[in-house]
């Protein structure tokens, strides 16, 4: 198998082949097919070749994804052409003798242009009619290049220095550690030293691949298969290797799942936490991040509000020495569950994707976006903060599917898209903030803090304590009323045999004591009776 860096240097080199080949060309065209003064063109040869090597390697075109080229491509690589021109121009200027007349020059950028962009085309025809051939696609994983695309923007890279001084030289435990979040968190925490990493999950089979990965790192590291919610288990593991930093990752996420599945999501999402964070505490550890949601924020998904109510736990209960903080942000792209690898095997099995909704969009990152964002906001939160990552504009989940089939190598045209209407609990685009919550900057550029009234701790126990004997009674009714208690903005339609199912109207915010059938979905849902909790 070849390797990357093979494949880099093979690219590097077709690319060098024809821009030699573009400045021969205009030096002939320039004078006629004869070829003068070969000896100034030789010399001329090795700074122009440089520079324009330099400029394709600053606009990162020098990516193995020829595959999905297309217009940004072509786009950079005029920009790349014309700095490396005016670069070769300063220097050839500059020389005791002028090598190349400025018509060669205007000549040569326009067939380097050409050349680039025109074997880049060849090569993603190339593979076109291969995998037309095949009658099928490969469900490959994204690379860099194909997120960026996918977001619409380059990924964002953070200076995590701050974060490395919080963690060198400290016991950190990650559970949800064999996650999509939880294995990338993992994998950059062992870049900051910490003098153990403690990686935890329920979850055997992740777990071990996890392990895998980390064959050969430097750090002391251990692999723990345990429940969260276990008390004694998890007091027992913080004890052992005393872990003096915990980042909480493990949660139940799937929405329209959880809609069926409320008294398992109580149970991991809340009371997992609330009993993590208490042996936790007693055992002496001094951070705890809480990795939140989007959909947190005025949820209309019962998933949403378990994480809302484990953002004001967290906020507002008491401790002496522990600082404890939550993160908030959205979709992770290529991540376990996402819509990305549905959509890739929808386009390799069905030549089809189902999109909820033409205007449906999400605030989307990547993982190691997602995870760097993380760690700056554990190296400048304070007590009882909620931080909200910064992720730019939401991306059109239709858009997404787009440019998905671009990558694929597929004509637009081959592939149908389809709208199902939104699922249970799902929205027509997340809020990043309630309208209560005053934003304000951190020391951190993206990072911004969410500062409001935070619920008393008797109250918020006592609430959550009457949540828990709904549970027990394995009441679904009883127990979305006890959550609309403690998240008065969550919004749900009942339904004769879930208690309840969520529903937001597509285009508009979901209104406090109002709740509505998601446009696009099936009329017995539109026809239910419309409902609040008391």
């Amino acid at each position: 198998m070849v390797s990357v860096r093979q494949r880099r240097v093979a690219i590097v080199l077709v690319q060098s082949a024809l821009i030699a080949f573009s400045a021969a060309l205009a030096w002939l065209l320039r004078f006629d097919f004869a070829f003068p003064r070969p000896k100034f063109f030789l010399l001329a040869l090795l700074p122009l070749l440089s520079l324009r090597l330099l400029a394709l390697a600053y606009f990162d075109l020098f990516r193995d994804n020829w595959r999905s080229s297309g217009i940004r491509d072509a786009a950079e690589i005029a920009k790349a052409v014309l700095l490396g021109s005016a670069a070769f121009l300063v220097v050839d200027r500059w020389a005791a003798a002028p090598s190349f007349p400025v018509s060669v020059c205007c000549i040569e950028a326009l067939l380097t242009a050409g050349a680039l962009a025109g074997a880049r085309m060849s090569a993603r025809a190339f593979f076109e009619k291969a995998q037309q051939r095949e009658g099928r696609i490969k469900a490959r994983p994204l690379r860099a290049a194909d997120l960026e695309a996918l977001l619409g923007r380059k990924q964002v890279q953070f200076n995590l220095e701050p974060a490395r001084q919080r963690i060198a030289g400290r016991a950190v435990m990650v559970t949800g550690a064999g996650g999509s979040i939880g294995s990338e968190l993992c994998g950059q925490l062992l870049a900051l030293a910490p003098s153990r990493l403690v990686c935890v999950d329920r979850a055997e089979t992740p777990l071990f691949y996890l392990q895998q990965a980390h064959t050969g790192a430097e750090v002391e590291t251990v692999y723990r298969v345990a429940d969260i919610a276990d008390r004694a288990r998890m007091g027992g593991l913080i004890r052992e290797y005393d872990v003096r930093v915990i980042f909480h990752a493990a949660a139940y996420k799937h929405v329209p799942l959880m809609e069926e599945n409320l008294e398992e999501a109580v149970k991991n999402n809340v009371f997992g936490l609330l009993a993590l964070l208490e042996v936790a505490d007693e055992a002496g550890c001094e951070d705890f991040l809480l990795v939140s949601s989007d959909k947190a924020v005025r949820p209309t998904s019962f998933m949403g509000c378990t994480k809302r109510i484990g953002e004001l736990i967290v906020a507002s209960r008491p401790s002496a020495r522990m600082r404890c903080l939550s993160v908030r942000f959205g979709n992770v792209l290529g991540s376990q569950g996402s819509v990305i690898p549905l959509f890739q095997r929808q386009i390799d099995s069905r030549r089809q994707i189902t999109v909820a909704h033409p205007e449906a969009s999400r605030y989307c990152m990547t993982g190691a976006e997602a995870v760097a964002l993380v760690l700056q906001a554990f190296a400048i939160g304070s007590r009882g903060d909620i931080l909200v990552l910064d992720m730019g504009k939401p991306v059109s989940i239709l858009g997404m599917a787009r440019t998905l089939i671009h990558l694929s190598g597929i004509a637009q045209e081959k592939v149908k898209i389809v709208f199902g209407g939104l699922r249970p609990g799902e929205k027509l685009a997340e809020e990043l903030f309630y309208d209560f919550e005053q934003r304000s900057a951190t020391g951190a550029g993206k990072v911004l803090r969410a500062q409001s009234r935070v619920t008393a701790w008797p109250e918020l126990h006592d609430r959550l304590r009457a949540l828990e004997v709904e549970c027990a009674a394995g009441a679904p009714a009883g127990i979305r009323a006890q959550v609309k208690q403690i998240v008065p903005q969550y919004q749900w339609v009942a339904s004769d045999s879930t208690g309840g199912m969520p529903a937001a109207r597509p285009g508009e915010r979901p209104r406090s004591g109002v709740s509505a059938a998601p446009h696009g979905v099936s009329g017995r849902m539109a026809d239910r009776e419309k409902i609040s909790c008391p």
